[in-house]
């Protein structure tokens, strides 16, 4: 499932991109968004490229870029440091269990 990009998002107020945060991260825990599609439209909402935000999180590009494709196999201390700055933390969550397509009747 792809994910549209606000054009407008730079031109929010804080509260607002404040807003789209918790929003994304609502729509990542319901399983709505990749993990990729979730950092990237975050990284858009604070209005940074993919390199100032790789530089200021200290990771490198190429693993951001990994990560938005939902490519690679980047490491947990990056991840770690790619989702600090949204409140985020990169943990084991139980998953719902998973329809059968049988019925019970």
């Amino acid at each position: 499932m792809k994910t549209e990009t606000p054009r407008n998002i730079r031109k929010l107020s804080d509260e607002d991109k404040r807003n789209v945060r918790e929003t994304i991260a609502d729509r990542l825990a319901a399983g709505e968004v990749t993990l990729g599609e979730a950092v990237r439209l975050m990284r858009l909402a604070v209005g940074m490229t993919q390199a100032n935000y790789a530089k200021m999180v200290g990771v490198d590009i190429r693993v951001l870029i990994d990560v938005e494709k939902g490519q690679g196999n980047p490491r947990l201390d990056s991840l770690e440091k790619i989702a600090k700055p949204y409140g985020l933390a990169v943990s084991l969550v139980k998953l719902a269990p998973r329809s059968t397509g049988v019925v019970n009747a």
